[in-house]
């Protein structure tokens, strides 16, 4: 069994660099280790979609209520957007987000609505996902 967040990543070098990004963030500490060892080491999954249901998983695990989020959005914006979407974000995502300018209520509210997605692919589809309409994400298209 692999003893480390290292060896797992090590592991897994033949994939996207994005892919391990969101692993290594996902990975945030001995807990989040041993599920990923215990539930996908022997998994029949491709890496890609064991990292993007590791992701789901935590979405529901480190899950954030409403009101907590939008007053964390207010002390760190980045900080409360990579915990709602449990994704890494960059300086330059967030400052897109808010420029864009979507409700956080609605944000909040689509999001954990559909857990798959990605904030960038809530924000590009916004109008699709807000109609009801179903947006694949990248995990589900390896279905």
């Amino acid at each position: 069994m692999l003893k480390s967040k290292d060896g797992i990543l090590e592991s897994l070098k033949g994939i996207y660099e994005e892919h391990l990004e969101l692993l290594d963030f996902l990975l945030q500490n001995n807990e989040d280790v041993e599920y990923f060892e215990k539930e996908y080491k022997y998994s029949e999954q491709d890496d890609v979609s064991k990292i993007y249901d590791l992701r789901i998983q935590q979405r529901f695990k480190k899950s954030i209520g409403k009101k907590d989020f939008i007053s964390l959005y207010d002390e760190n914006k980045k900080a409360a957007l990579e915990r709602l979407f449990q994704e890494p974000l960059t300086n330059d995502a967030v400052d897109l987000f808010v420029q864009v300018g979507k409700p956080l209520g609605e944000v909040y509210e689509l999001s954990t609505e559909h857990l798959n997605l990605q904030l960038h692919s809530l924000v590009e589809h916004w109008d699709f996902v807000k109609n009801g309409s179903k947006i694949s994400s990248f995990a589900d298209s390896l279905e």
